[in-house]
């Protein structure tokens, strides 16, 4: 007999799984540094997308630890650079693409919901 997902409290549903790692703090900002580049980014660059978003500065070792937890989840490519291997470029995959894309209306609604408004957390109820 195999165990359900709703009878083994230790299995997370995949939304709650994808919102855990998309709700670090620098996941959302590494996808859309990255969304915006048609190239392959190295750490050093994406960092500096980052900082100059306004976006709450991150080392590069915490960067590059998100990177590759969003490489797990098949959000981000990582490719080995032939002169420093050690300095590798990340692009999103097909899937980051869309996640980007969704991203991007998230923030959207954000903009038009905090506009005129004294923030959103006034406007939703909790759970």
């Amino acid at each position: 007999m195999t165990a359900s997902k709703s009878s083994n409290p230790i299995l997370k549903d995949p939304l709650e799984e994808i919102f855990s790692h998309l709700g670090r703090p620098c996941a959302v900002s590494l996808i859309l540094a990255l969304g915006e580049r048609a190239h392959n980014a190295g750490v050093r660059e994406i960092r500096r997308i980052i900082d100059s978003s306004g976006t709450k500065a991150a080392s590069e070792s915490t960067l590059t630890k998100c990177l590759t937890e969003l490489a797990t989840l098949g959000l981000v490519q990582r490719t080995e650079h032939e002169e420093s291997p050690s300095e590798a470029g990340y692009s999103l995959t097909h899937v980051g693409r869309e996640i980007y894309r969704h991203i991007l209306q998230i923030r959207h609604w954000a903009e038009l919901t905090s506009n005129g408004t004294d923030d959103i957390e006034s406007n939703v109820s909790a759970c």
